[in-house]
């Protein structure tokens, strides 16, 4: 059985601890396997109470004990002409993740992220997601360019897919989070 992205880290570095982990797989009701007495087993976790579950199947930042983050994504120029609207009239917005592949593209200089009409239409999205209270996320924090991103004002920071934690690492190291 495969594990799933968010459970390959460890507390240590910000990730779901094993306890988040059983939790968040009793949550979905996955079967998950277990060594016991040298043989591995598959368990099916108890569905957790209606109550609890419901407790926490809500969204933040509309409900405080919530645990749905919900994520949109502004990946073309339309959808920042169409982002301050958006965030008036829809609660529940916890994050807005530029797509900065897809929106250099948009633009018509693909994969040309420091080309200044990209980093203009980039600047535009953060500046719209900090006039509304909105966190701005990246989705390419690596150890290079963490600070430069911090500096730049995003709050929601995602690690580049690596098979280390140098980007976090990074990141953790800026805000004082060691």
């Amino acid at each position: 059985m495969s594990s799933a992205p968010w459970s390959r880290g460890n507390s240590d570095h910000g990730f779901f601890s094993s306890h988040d982990r059983q939790r968040h797989c009793a949550l979905c009701g996955v079967v998950r396997r277990h060594r016991i007495r040298g043989r591995t087993q598959s368990v099916r976790h108890q569905e957790p109470a209606r109550q609890e579950y419901y407790a926490k199947a809500d969204v933040w930042p509309l409900s405080p004990d919530g645990e749905i983050l919900v994520v949109i994504m502004c990946e073309e120029v339309s959808a920042i002409d169409n982002l301050p609207r958006i965030l008036k009239e829809v609660p529940g917005i916890g994050v807005v993740l530029i797509g900065e592949g897809d929106l250099s593209q948009n633009l018509g200089y693909p994969r040309q992220y420091d080309h200044p009409a990209v980093v203009e239409a980039m600047t535009a999205i953060r500046r719209i997601c900090n006039e509304r209270g909105v966190p701005c996320g990246h989705p390419h924090v690596d150890a290079h360019n963490a600070q430069k991103i911090v500096d730049e004002g995003y709050r929601f920071l995602m690690a580049a897919p690596a098979r280390t934690f140098a980007g976090l690492e990074a990141c953790r190291k800026i805000l004082g989070n060691h």
